[in-house]
This record gives structure tokens, C-alpha cells and sequence, in this order.
């Protein structure tokens, strides 16, 4: 780095301050809104901490799978000081390293089986080699579930507002270089007409891979690769097409 350049990540406590206050009231909004959904596991975007605007990667999945917190006190999930908040956890992106993810077991399967995980690691290794998780970040469209299972059409038609306002905050708190979205177009087609004025954007450029295809936006100044969800599908091609869209328009 050059003598006298300094380069602030987006760990900057007021930075994380700031997020965390716009956050905490659409939380709250959100979880009385959801509160007839019983044992539901609330989920907050994560962060490494070298993330740097500009040059870190944002990953998307569908929702939170099973851990973190079930309470519905937003005081509880925002406390920095409390082992059971979602907000800026400490372990926060690292524990999704190779040494961790295929060690330690998650509600009786080993993280590393995890189809979304494996593409996540795959992708971030390719484009910022082992520090990757240090220079991603990763969140999910909505962020309320029941445990073990994606939100019903009803649980997300619940949440979709108050999750299309959080992802907006996370965006603008991130400036990723790029948005990989691993959800499916139809899952993502919400929150993509939310970022262009209401209407359905056009797709920059398709990479088609096996039978499937990734979609290339640029909305809000960000750029967005949309593909499928990777459960089921050929890791390998599907990996490559999104590594190519990266490099190709970031």
C-alpha cells in the first residue's frame, strides 16, 4: 500500500453505529408485524472485516436456515454484548472458513455439505483467494424463517416490505462491487423491481451454464449477477459462470 493512503474499512464503528440505527426500528416494525409466526429465527446481514466499499463481494441467499436467534426482543438481537444477538456477531463470515465449516456440526449435519456454502467459498476463493470471507459479505432476502425451513409464501409476503427496506440499508452501507445473488430469479424479482422504480429491470447479459442461466443488472450503480440457488445443481459450471461475470463488469 502506498505511504499515506489509507484505506478504511467498513468495520468503522460509527459506520456500524449508524447501520445499526436504521436498522433497529424496521426490525422491531418487522417483528411485530411477524409475531403470530411462532419459533422463528431472525437473521441480520454479516460482514468480514476487510470488507472495503467498492471491493467487496456481497453474497445473497433465500433466508436463514436454523441458528442464530430466536428472540423477538430487537434490543436482544442488536446488543453487541449478548452471545444471542444477529447484529455484528463476533465470529461473524469466519466461521464460514474451510477449517470451521468442515468440523463443526450445525443442528446434526456438517456445515461443508451445504450446497450454498460450498458455491460461497468456491466463489470468494476465486476472486480474493484465502482472506475471502475477511472480504465478503453475506445476507438473505428475508429475514425471518422457521427454523430449518425457507419462509412460506405468506411469511414472506409479511416481511417483504420491511426486507426490501433492510436490503436497500445493507447496499448503501456495503457499496459492493458486486451483488452475487444464489436465490433464483423469481425470489430475487422483488427486491430488483424495488431498486428500478418499481418495474421489472433487463438483464445486461445472460452466461448460460448446464441447463440454467445467470443474469447480469446494474441497478443503483451496483452490480447484480442473479442464478440459481445451487442445491441440486452442477457446482463446477455453475461457479465458473459467476466467477466469468465478475471479472467481467467489476
Amino acid at each position: 500500500m502506498a505511504v499515506g493512503i489509507k484505506v478504511y474499512y467498513i468495520m468503522n464503528t460509527n459506520d456500524v453505529n449508524k447501520l445499526k440505527s436504521k436498522l433497529m426500528p424496521i426490525y422491531e416494525c418487522m417483528i411485530k408485524k411477524m409475531s403470530h409466526y411462532n419459533d422463528t429465527i431472525k437473521f441480520c446481514m454479516q460482514w468480514g472485516d476487510e470488507f472495503v466499499n467498492k471491493k467487496g463481494i456481497l453474497f445473497c441467499g433465500r433466508a436463514n436456515n436454523g441458528w442464530v436467534s430466536f428472540s423477538d426482543d430487537v434490543n436482544v438481537l442488536f446488543d453487541e454484548n449478548n452471545p444471542e444477538r444477529s447484529f455484528n456477531r463476533e465470529n461473524q463470515m469466519s466461521w464460514l472458513n474451510d477449517e470451521y465449516a468442515d468440523n463443526v456440526e450445525e443442528k446434526g449435519y456438517r456445515l461443508s455439505r451445504s450446497a450454498f456454502i460450498r458455491s460461497l467459498r468456491k466463489i470468494g476463493y476465486e476472486i480474493f483467494g484465502e482472506s475471502w470471507t475477511r472480504k465478503s459479505a453475506w445476507t438473505n432476502l428475508y429475514k425471518i424463517a422457521p427454523n430449518g425451513k425457507n419462509p412460506s409464501n405468506s411469511m414472506c409476503s409479511d416481511q417483504l416490505k420491511s426486507c426490501i427496506d433492510i436490503f436497500k440499508e445493507e447496499l448503501a452501507f456495503l457499496k459492493p462491487r458486486a451483488v452475487v445473488m444464489l436465490v433464483g430469479y423469481n425470489w430475487a424479482l422483488d427486491f430488483l423491481k424495488a431498486l428500478n422504480g418499481g418495474e421489472e429491470p433487463a438483464a445486461v447479459e445472460r452466461e448460460y451454464w448446464d441447463k440454467y442461466e445467470s443474469k447480469v443488472f446494474k441497478l443503483a450503480n451496483t452490480l447484480f449477477i442473479v442464478s440459481e440457488h445451487p442445491q441440486g445443481k452442477k457446482e463446477t459450471p455453475h461457479i465458473e459462470a459467476i466467477t466469468k461475470l465478475i471479472k467481467k463488469y467489476s
